[in-house]
């Protein structure tokens, strides 16, 4: 059953207890994190499976690949990066699961380095080109006169200082940023980066500490959409963006985002 089971893609996890996880084991559907697919398809690292809780932050050890489970806990990772081990260690806040890459392989050692060729003849020097005329030398205008120097006018007394006004109000600082689809930043004030991380899920990091700031962001889309925002844990710049559909599922769009600092 298990060799069945390889075959058809389905991945062996290897919990913290050391036993093989299936999807289908009723005491697996009660760990905090089910790994239902990891396996490499196209050169892309795929992997699907859920939390036991909604809406739990998932990241990827090692990595800045982070995503959100959504309301029915399932999540889902599609990064264009593939691990040197072929084995990942899935996190959520109090939890962890090691998983295995299917259809993936160690990286080999690099190769040597091959004989450099022979070189190539040298081409012929092409012809030079006649030099151009040189250009006439323009007349020298007439100097001016020099004006007569004035009398110095006599240092007046210093006026006493007046009162130091009131301190104005500072005002508030704003930033915004407005990011496509796939992650780029197509323009904003104060963004200086933004990355996809994973479907619907995003980064944007700005030229401030924004910690104590306000937050609020639309998604740019004809389709019903969602989208929740908050502050990246452990970076004071970054804002972390989430983006669903109708559904609640986790999904692509692109959005604008205001940040108002007192």
């Amino acid at each position: 059953m298990r060799l069945a089971a390889l075959t058809a893609g389905l991945l062996l996890v290897l919990p913290t207890l050391g036993y093989a996880q299936s999807v289908d084991d009723p005491e697996a559907q009660r760990r905090p994190i089910l790994v239902k697919t990891a396996v490499v398809e196209d050169g892309t690292l795929k992997i699907e499976g859920s939390t036991r809780d909604a809406f739990t932050q998932i990241s990827i050890e090692g990595t800045r690949f982070k995503t959100r489970s959504d309301k029915n806990g399932n999540f889902r990772f599609t990064p264009k990066w593939l691990p040197e081990t072929c084995k990942v260690t899935l996190v959520i806040p109090g939890a962890k699961q090691q998983a295995v890459i299917a259809d993936c392989g160690p990286r080999g050692a690099t190769g040597a380095t091959g004989a450099a060729g022979p070189r190539g003849a040298q081409g012929q020097t092409g012809a030079r080109g006649p030099q151009g005329a040189t250009g006439a030398t323009g007349a020298t205008g007439a100097q001016g006169p020099t004006g007569a120097t004035g009398a110095t006018g006599a240092t007046g007394a210093t006026g006493p200082q007046g009162p130091q006004g009131p301190q104005g109000d500072p005002g508030n600082t704003i930033l915004a940023a407005h990011v496509a689809s796939d992650g780029t930043l197509i323009g904003g004030i104060g963004a200086v980066a933004s990355t996809r991380l994973s479907t619907g899920s995003y980064q944007v990091e700005f030229n401030r500490d924004i910690s104590a700031c306000y937050y609020s962001a639309d998604t740019i889309s004809i389709l019903p959409r969602s989208i929740t925002i908050g502050p990246e844990v452990g970076d004071p710049d970054i804002v972390d963006v989430y983006t669903y559909n109708f559904l609640e599922f986790s999904t692509d769009s692109a959005f604008h985002m205001f940040v108002v600092c007192d």
